[in-house]
């Protein structure tokens, strides 16, 4: 990707965040040319839709965050979970007040949709390599897993969960592990 097109992309994504940003209701393809400086045809070079600009974003966000995950040794520490929402802090804490706005809102409902499908999707890979769980069961299992975990990523950036970035990470990561019966208090026989 030449220098001018890199540009232009970050031109047109910039118009639409801050666009989003400052929660104007309208939100249309000659605005975002207006503030980027370009015109219609340059925009559908890069872009389909407006939706494509998020996800653009989700796919590139999902990405570094499975970089940091491999950075850090997620594969070679017996797939330590904390690792990966340590990960995904490390990406919210990048962009929170955006990821906050969105999470604030039923307007972005299919960019929690969008990013809770890439999780899934991400997660149903790893799980096709590195467990015996046949097809059924490891879709089920990342489905799970991706919506519990951005629902709590969600309810966090609102402010409903009150741990900070560290403290969410660590109790994530034992509710994986050792799901409700982590918490459950001893049976007396």
């Amino acid at each position: 990707m030449d220098r001018r097109y890199r540009k232009t992309n970050e031109a047109i994504r910039q118009a639409y965040f801050g666009m989003l940003m400052r929660r104007e209701k309208k939100i249309t393809v000659a605005e975002i040319c207006r503030r980027a400086d370009i015109d219609r045809k340059t925009f559908y070079l890069h872009f389909d839709t407006i939706e494509d600009i998020i996800v653009l974003f989700c796919r590139e966000k999902m990405d570094e965050c499975m970089k940091h995950m491999e950075e850090k040794g997620f594969r070679d520490k017996s797939y330590d979970i904390k690792i990966a929402f340590e990960a995904l802090n490390d990406m919210v804490e990048e962009n929170r007040e955006l990821y906050k706005f969105m999470a604030s809102g039923n307007d972005y409902e299919y960019f929690w949709d969008m990013i809770t499908q890439l999780v899934s999707n991400t997660l149903e890979d790893v799980l096709k390599e590195y467990t015996i769980a046949d097809e059924r069961e490891r879709k089920l299992y990342a489905m799970f897993y991706a919506s519990a975990t951005l629902s709590s990523y969600r309810a966090f950036l609102c402010g409903e969960v009150k741990f900070n970035g560290e403290e969410l990470a660590e109790k994530l990561a034992k509710i994986a592990w050792s799901g409700i019966s982590g918490i459950m208090k001893p049976m007396n026989d």
